[in-house]
C-alpha cells in the first residue's frame, strides 16, 4: 500500500509551532454540562494546545514487543494487534478536531500500522461532521464514522485497556471497527428520568467502506490482484462458507439504546445494540450486542476520556450474537455464532499502577471454518509520570482452542504515548 499524505500532518506541525496560551475547551460531549472549563496550554500533554482556539490536534503512538508459542499473526484478531516476534509498530495516529462553533465540530483520525512486510499500511479511520446539543438534545453526525454497535467498536487503538483487540470484536465486526459512510442521529427517549439518570437512542445508516481497489491484502502483507471470470466465481463460493463472509459489507442499519446513572463516585451504564445489513458472502447478517459498565472512581466518576486511570474500580463487558446467510452450492446456509468478554480493572491509589484481567470466548462454527476459542489475559499498566500521557502495559495471554491447537501462550510489553486535548 502506498503512503497517504494527510493534511492533518501539516496542521499538526503548525499547531506545535504556535506558542502556548490559555484556551477554552468544551465540556465532555457525553455529559452535557453547560459551562466550559479553562485549561492552560500544556505542550507536554497537549491539553489546551490549539491553533486559534479552533483546530485541536492529537497524536498517538503504540508499539509492543514480545513473543508467542505460536506464530503471533495466527493468534491476532485485530488489525493493530501484535503480529510478529519482536517489535510491532501497532499504531501511529494523527487526529484533528475543528471546533467550528460551540455545537459544531469536524473530526478526522488518520492511522498507520507497520505491516509484516514493513509497509506503511494507512487508513483514514474517521472523517465526519458532528453537531451536538441541538434542540431536544438531538445530536447529528455525517461522514465516515464508527458505528454505534456495542461500546468497544467506538474506540480507537489508543483507547484500548489491553494490548490487543477483544476476540468477540474481531470475530463479529472484523479486524477494524465497523465503520459506515452515512449519517447518524441520537437523542434522549425518556424526558422525565430521575436526577442522575439519562438515556439515549442512536440510529445510524450507511454503507461500509469499499475494499481496496488495488486488490485484497493478505495477513502476510502480499497483495492479490482481483480475480475475474471462473476464478472469481470459485472465490465467491469459498467466501460464502468462510467466516469473514459474515462481516457486514454494503448498506447497513445500526441502532443502540443505552441507559446510565451517575451518582457521586459511581456510574452504571448498560445498553443493547443491533446491526442489520448485507454481508460479504452475498447474504444478510443480523448482529446483536449487550454492553454494560460499572465504574467507581475516587474524586468522581465524571471523566474526560475513556482512558480511566488514578484510583478506580471498573467492570465492563459485552455479549454478542450473530446470525447470517451464507449462499453456497445453490442454497442458503443459516449460521449462528456468539461471543463475549468481561474485564475487571483496579487502579491503585499511588504509583500510577493499574491491574486488569480479561476473560473472553467465541463459539465455533465448523461450516464457516470458525474455531471455538477461549482467552484469559491478566495485565499491569504503569504510568511513570503524571506530567506526560505515557504508559507501559505488560500482558500475558492464555489461549485455549478446544478442537484444534490446544493451548497457546503469549507475552507482550506495550509502550503507549498520547498527546492532545481529546475533544469531540
Amino acid at each position: 500500500m502506498k503512503p497517504t499524505i494527510c493534511p492533518a500532518l501539516f496542521l499538526f506541525a503548525a499547531v506545535l509551532a504556535t506558542p502556548g496560551k490559555d484556551v477554552v475547551l468544551p465540556p465532555p460531549a457525553h455529559h452535557g454540562h453547560g459551562e466550559h472549563e479553562e485549561h492552560e496550554a500544556n505542550l507536554w500533554t497537549g491539553e489546551g494546545v490549539s491553533l486559534g482556539g479552533v483546530l485541536f490536534p492529537d497524536f498517538h503512538f503504540q508499539a509492543a514487543a514480545g513473543d508467542s508459542s505460536a506464530e503471533p499473526a495466527d493468534l491476532a484478531v485485530g488489525h493493530h494487534d501484535p503480529d510478529r516476534r519482536g517489535i510491532t509498530i501497532q499504531n501511529i495516529e494523527f487526529g484533528l478536531v475543528a471546533r467550528l462553533t460551540e455545537r459544531f465540530t469536524f473530526v478526522s483520525h488518520y492511522a498507520v500500522k507497520i505491516d509484516l512486510e514493513d509497509h506503511w499500511n494507512d487508513e483514514l479511520e474517521e472523517v465526519y461532521f458532528n453537531a451536538k446539543d441541538l434542540p431536544g438534545g438531538l445530536a447529528v453526525r455525517a461522514g465516515r464514522f464508527y458505528a454505534p454497535i456495542g461500546r468497544h467498536n467506538l474506540l480507537h487503538p489508543h483507547d484500548f485497556t489491553f494490548v490487543d483487540q477483544h476476540l468477540a470484536s474481531g470475530r463479529m465486526v472484523g479486524e477494524d471497527s465497523l465503520a459506515l459512510h452515512g449519517a447518524q442521529i441520537s437523542l434522549p427517549v425518556v424526558r422525565a428520568l430521575p436526577m442522575g439518570w439519562s438515556d439515549r437512542i442512536t440510529l445510524a445508516f450507511g454503507k461500509t467502506p469499499e475494499p481496496e481497489e488495488e486488490g485484497e491484502e493478505h495477513a502476510d502483507g502480499a497483495e492479490v490482484e482481483p480475480l475475474s471470470g471462473a476464478l472469481e466465481e470459485a472465490e465467491e463460493v469459498h467466501e460464502a462458507i468462510d467466516g469473514e463472509g459474515a462481516l457486514h459489507d454494503g448498506w447497513t442499519f445500526v441502532a443502540d439504546y443505552s441507559v446510565s446513572r451517575e451518582w457521586g463516585q459511581q456510574r452504571v451504564q448498560t445498553g443493547v445494540s443491533g446491526a442489520w445489513g448485507e454481508n460479504r458472502a452475498g447474504g444478510d447478517t443480523q448482529l446483536y450486542a449487550l454492553h454494560g459498565e460499572y465504574l467507581w472512581r475516587a474524586g468522581g466518576a465524571h471523566e474526560h476520556h475513556v482512558d480511566v486511570h488514578g484510583n478506580y474500580f471498573r467492570v465492563h463487558g459485552e455479549l454478542w450474537l450473530r446470525n447470517w446467510d451464507a449462499p453456497s452450492g445453490g442454497r442458503d446456509h443459516d449460521l449462528t455464532d456468539a461471543g463475549g468478554w468481561l474485564a475487571v480493572s483496579y487502579g491503585l491509589p499511588r504509583g500510577g499502577v493499574s491491574a486488569h484481567v480479561r476473560g473472553e470466548y467465541v463459539s465455533g462454527v465448523a461450516e464457516a471454518e470458525l474455531e471455538e476459542r477461549w482467552r484469559v489475559s491478566p495485565a499491569l499498566t504503569w504510568r511513570p509520570l503524571e506530567s506526560v500521557n505515557a504508559r507501559l502495559v505488560a500482558q500475558y495471554n492464555y489461549d485455549h482452542f478446544p478442537t484444534s491447537r490446544g493451548d497457546e501462550h503469549s507475552f507482550w510489553l506495550q509502550f503507549s504515548f498520547t498527546w492532545g486535548s481529546h475533544i469531540d
